[in-house]
């Protein structure tokens, strides 16, 4: 199943709008992050500039960021970040980077301009990084930045903190499973791990693990194996998965979840109950009978809990945010059976 292409467009160019002064360092170098003044919000202008555009050139398509920034020595740069989901060839690529240049250079006069095509697709133009006019002795050739993700390196991807090495690894992987679902399964499954044993700060793994979900599309077949993966982190070793991966994919392993833990609360619970009808029997008051019920029903919330830390490796933090259980409460829990069990 693919990735409409508007939606992989739109998934790239919001997250270039979260993570900008990211998206500089990782794509064009830390010269020009050196040099931006990130103090000073900047200014979005591909809206007006498309106005612009498609006024002119209404058979173009519109430019997708046209970002200017105030650098640290006091002047502007306008930067176009272009980011192109290259699914069918367009021979005119390079001649539309060309006129986006033209109308800057024309809207705003100022020729301080750098820009950038990602090609995040499987092919890209055969003019892919210049522009070249040569006519009787006149020439003129208009370059620009590019990046091209099929060329990158997994390993290097895997090592980076910058957060768009998942976002370049997403698109990575889904040019090399092809047509293959069952291949961007397992694909999909490691970068969830990648992206907890990166250890991103939680707005971030949020956001990226969102941009996952929604580019890398899955038949529902496969997407319900996807739910039973994630229902089941292993929070071990290097992969350290925090509130923030459980909150963005709550809603997609709280269903397992519920499945996987009905039995064991259901047996618990039974068990709890049993006993302390057991131990109010034996007292041989009908208050005895009420309190060993009570008991039997902590007891079976406390196996459930004891069953969800053993079975899916939760901590009580965890525990809490998928139960209605007081994380205070659940480390009780768990203090007092490693209590018991450490004698």
């Amino acid at each position: 199943m693919e990735t409409p292409v508007s939606q992989a467009d739109l998934l790239w160019k919001d997250l270039f709008t979260e993570f900008h002064s990211e998206a500089i360092l990782f794509f064009l170098g830390r010269k020009l992050y050196n040099a931006i003044d990130f103090s000073v919000p900047p200014e979005y202008l591909e809206q007006e500039f498309n106005i612009t555009f498609s006024e002119k050139e209404p058979t173009k398509k519109i430019a997708d960021k046209v970002i200017r920034y105030r650098l640290k020595n006091g002047q502007s740069k306008y930067i176009i970040f272009h980011v192109e989901f290259q699914g069918k060839w367009e021979d005119d690529f390079a001649f539309r980077m060309y006129l986006y240049f033209v109308y800057i250079f024309i809207k705003y006069g100022h020729t301080d301009v750098t820009a950038l095509a990602i090609y995040t697709g499987a092919s890209r133009p055969k003019e892919y990084n210049c522009y070249k006019i040569s006519n009787f002795g006149t020439t003129m050739t208009y370059k620009f930045n590019t990046y091209i993700v099929r060329l990158q390196n997994e390993e290097r991807l895997k090592k980076s903190r910058n957060p768009f090495s998942i976002a370049v690894l997403a698109s990575l992987y889904i040019i090399k499973a092809e047509q293959d679902d069952y291949q961007k399964l397992e694909y999909k499954k490691k970068l969830v791990e990648i992206a907890g044993i990166k250890k991103f700060d939680r707005a971030k793994l949020v956001r990226l693990l969102n941009f996952v979900e929604k580019l890398v599309t899955l038949p529902p077949n496969l997407q319900s194996l996807f739910k039973n993966f994630i229902s089941k982190p292993q929070i071990q070793g290097d992969m350290k998965l925090d509130k923030g991966f459980l909150d963005t994919y709550r809603p997609l392993f709280e269903e397992a979840l519920k499945e996987e833990t009905k039995e064991a609360r259901e047996k618990g619970l039974e068990q709890g109950i049993e006993q302390g009808i057991e131990q109010g029997i034996e007292q041989g008051i009908e208050q005895g009978i009420e309190q060993g019920i009570e008991q039997g029903i902590e007891r079976g919330i406390e196996q459930t809990i004891l069953a969800i830390h053993h079975k899916m490796g939760f901590n009580a933090e965890q525990i809490a945010s998928i139960t209605t259980y007081k994380e205070e409460y659940i480390q009780l829990v768990l203090d007092k059976f490693y209590k018991n069990n450490s004698k």
